[in-house]
Parts: C-alpha cells; sequence; structure tokens
C-alpha cells in the first residue's frame, strides 16, 4: 500500500494530468487506507464462514500480502 500511496503523490504533482485528475488522485489517495482496512475485515468474516485446508490457505495468503502494503 505504501508503494501505491508514494505513486499517488507523485502523480499529483506531475504536470502530465490536468489539475482535475491531479485533485481526484489525492482524494483517491486518502481512500486507500479506509479501502484497506474494510478489505482486511471483509477477510476476516470470509475466513470464519470457510473450510477446507486450501481455501484457508488462499486466505491466509492474502491476509499476508495486506499486512506487506
Amino acid at each position: 500500500m505504501k508503494e501505491m500511496m508514494r505513486g499517488c503523490i507523485r502523480r499529483a504533482f506531475t504536470p502530465e494530468y490536468s489539475e482535475f485528475l491531479r485533485n481526484n488522485i489525492v482524494r483517491c489517495h486518502s481512500f486507500t487506507r479506509k479501502f484497506s482496512f474494510g478489505t482486511k475485515i471483509l477477510l476476516e468474516r470470509v475466513a470464519k464462514e470457510i473450510t477446507g485446508a486450501n481455501t484457508i490457505q488462499i486466505v491466509d495468503s492474502i491476509g499476508e500480502t495486506l499486512r506487506e502494503k
């Protein structure tokens, strides 16, 4: 997630994008933290409802990826 945020900030200050688009990029930047938190909660709920070793491994892998970002 940090890489994505840095990219958003970098693109928000480059003149190659219109001012309207740069403002939207900045707004999206603030959205990423909220989205990430919501995704983690959703993943926890899914993990409680599923069965099977392979499925749990997939959910664990997604969780690890989210923690890294």
